[in-house]
C-alpha cells in the first residue's frame, strides 16, 4: 500500500517537472512559491557589467568597496 502511495507521489511530481519542461523549474518554482511574501529583493545597477543587491543600510563598505579603495 506504501509503495503504490508513494508511487503515485512521484508520479505525480514527474508530471509537473514535464509540465514546465524541466524538474529543475519545477523545484524553482516550488521553492519560490514557498517563500515569504514580506521578502524584498532590490536591484541596484552600479554601472555597465556590474550588477549588485541592494543593502541596507546603503554603504559602499557593506559591499566590499571600502577595502577597494583603502589599497
Amino acid at each position: 500500500m506504501v509503495t503504490l502511495v508513494e508511487g503515485e507521489k512521484a508520479a505525480g511530481f514527474a508530471l509537473k517537472g514535464a509540465a514546465l519542461g524541466d524538474p529543475r523549474a519545477y523545484t524553482l518554482w516550488e521553492f519560490a512559491g514557498s517563500l515569504n511574501s514580506e521578502v524584498k529583493v532590490n536591484i541596484l545597477h552600479a554601472g555597465s557589467g556590474t550588477l549588485w543587491t541592494d543593502i541596507e543600510p546603503r554603504a559602499l563598505g557593506n559591499l566590499g568597496g571600502a577595502k577597494v579603495l583603502q589599497q
